[in-house]
């Protein structure tokens, strides 16, 4: 998914607006782009690991981030699904579990997404952004070589709307200690809504270890 929502389209916009409920939901928006766009900078400047340097470690690790996913929902709009991610990783068992919980749903046009990248979002664009979801998404795998692949699951409900995951993402761990990992969407991966498959489905994690 990339950095749909870069944090700096917000910063403007948000402090001008009252200590409601909608900026409360818009100043979370930017804190989690914020974090996200953080963990990935260090990650992509660690690199990837090595099968040898994952393979030298032993016990578990526990990594926390942020998670993006969503995709299109028509050739116009789109849905955008953000929420903390927490993934153990197991490197005696070589097995990963975790879970996406406290969700945000954001339902935006083209040019809306284009408004935020170019820092040029309207208010009503923010204050209609961040529908808080309920439900949770459970992840399960392996670890083969420097690699992840975990099965999702779970449904996540926003404003009379459900949105099932399904399918595997898949990464590397980053860095000569895998002190992170980088997950994206794999060919099985899907979202629904409401029972119907989004016309393309993505995801994308960045995580470090504690």
């Amino acid at each position: 998914m990339g950095r749909i929502i870069r944090a700096g389209a917000f910063v403007a916009i948000i402090g001008g607006l009252s200590a409601c409920s909608a900026a409360e939901q818009a100043l979370e928006l930017y804190d989690r782009a914020t974090e996200f766009n953080r963990i990935e900078d260090v990650n992509d400047s660690l690199g990837a690991s090595s099968v040898a340097q994952v393979a030298a470690l032993s016990g578990t690790a526990i990594y926390t981030g942020q998670t993006g996913f969503g995709g299109m929902i028509d050739d116009t709009n789109n849905v955008v699904i953000s929420a903390p991610m927490s993934l153990t990783a197991d490197f005696d068992a070589l097995t990963v579990e975790g879970q996406i919980t406290d969700m945000m749903i954001s339902e935006l046009t083209d040019d809306e997404i284009a408004g935020l990248r170019a820092g040029k979002a309207k208010i009503s664009t923010i204050l209609r952004a961040g529908k808080e979801g309920s439900g949770t998404i459970d992840l399960t795998g392996r670890i083969g070589g420097a690699e992840v692949v975990a099965a999702t699951s779970g449904t996540v409900r926003a404003g009379g709307d459900t949105f099932a995951v399904s399918g595997d993402v898949a990464g590397t761990f980053r860095g000569p200690k895998a002190q992170g990992i980088a997950l994206d969407e794999t060919d099985s991966f899907s979202v629904t809504r409401n029972g119907t498959a989004l016309q393309r489905s993505i995801f994308q994690a960045e995580l470090e270890a504690e």
